[in-house]
């Protein structure tokens, strides 16, 4: 089944539900690029690959971080993770560079079949220190995932300075052809739910993505993003939520969501 490189016009919601109440929900705009096809990816004035232009999107910025082809890092990934044989194509779900600026905290690995049903996801995660984190998440008898299948894995990661790096997270992942929707819930250590999250949008064809479009609409949108992102941590700030100090990262670099499974260690 062949992919399309798509631009998602999305919303992103994140609701804190203690000790400090807060919530908040933004528009912003993420790439659904097929790895396969990242070299025909043609640029025009609103989009390009590995250069500049109002919307871009740059390989160093995903995966190993160093330019490497992120095809052939997420072929090797695939073997070395044993997972399902039947996957055919990884689609990476990405922000765009904005005007060249970098802003990625989080990225998503689909690993889809022939029939565009998705098998695996690596849910990558920057934080504000340099440093990233994946999590795999995949059915236990390596079968699709349904979307309202629910997969947890232990948070090892640092990422907010006023969450504690323990707990549980709970994903549900849901990917069509014309849609996106990934929803990520946090619970303490006590089970009880302390953060909701969701991402949800429509997908288009990234050829018509225009010039003035991605100036009016795409590129603001994720600047209004980093703003109101600066904006809710202040506000949390004031609530008087707890600071907590960035821990030492664990050498763990990928964790799997089955304890059975080899844990892995990305260089």
């Amino acid at each position: 089944m062949a992919i399309a490189p798509k631009l998602v016009n999305a919303s992103v919601m994140h609701k804190r539900l203690f000790p400090q109440v807060n919530a908040f929900s933004y528009p912003i705009s993420f790439l659904a690029l097929p790895l396969n096809q990242l070299d025909r990816i043609k640029p025009s004035m609103g989009f390009a690959i590995d250069r500049w232009a109002l919307l871009s999107f740059r390989q160093k910025d995903h995966g190993p971080k160093d330019g490497r082809c992120l095809r052939s890092w997420a072929q090797q990934r695939q073997s070395e993770l044993g997972l399902s044989p039947e996957i055919a194509e990884v689609v990476l779900v990405a922000m765009p560079r904005v005007f060249g600026y970098a802003f990625k905290p989080v990225s998503f690995w689909l690993f889809l079949d022939d029939d565009g049903k998705v098998r695996a996801v690596l849910y990558e995660v920057n934080n504000t220190f340099g440093e990233t984190h994946f999590y795999l998440c995949q059915d236990e008898e390596q079968r699709p995932i349904a979307s309202n299948q629910i997969l947890t894995a232990d948070k090892v990661f640092h990422v907010s300075p006023f969450l504690e790096r323990s707990g549980n997270y709970r994903f549900r992942f849901d990917f069509t052809h014309d849609k996106l929707a990934i929803c990520i819930d946090l619970f303490d250590e006590s089970k009880n739910k302390q953060l909701i999250t969701s991402l949800s949008g429509k997908l288009k064809p990234l050829k018509s993505v225009k010039a003035a479009e991605s100036l009016s609409k795409y590129s603001l949108s994720t600047i209004a993003a980093l703003l109101l992102i600066h904006w809710q941590a202040l506000k949390l700030f004031v609530k008087g939520a707890a600071f907590v100090s960035k821990p030492k990262q664990l050498a763990i670099r990928i964790t799997n969501n089955l304890p059975s499974k080899k844990k892995d260690i990305v260089a």
